[in-house]
């Protein structure tokens, strides 16, 4: 961000101590991915993942 060019969005978050995060179309966020899986007792499911 350029110096000395900030919205009033900014400024009441830093006012706040608030965090602005930013979510483009692919739908990325800072939160952790959570999902439930199903294996048998003692068997740990493997789930594929893109890296």
């Amino acid at each position: 961000m350029a110096a000395g060019v900030v919205g009033a969005g900014e400024t009441l978050a830093a006012d706040l101590g608030a965090w602005l995060c930013f979510e483009d179309e692919t739908g990325c966020n800072t939160r952790p991915h959570k999902a439930r899986t199903w294996a048998r007792r003692g068997h740990t499911p493997v789930l594929p993942y893109w890296a």
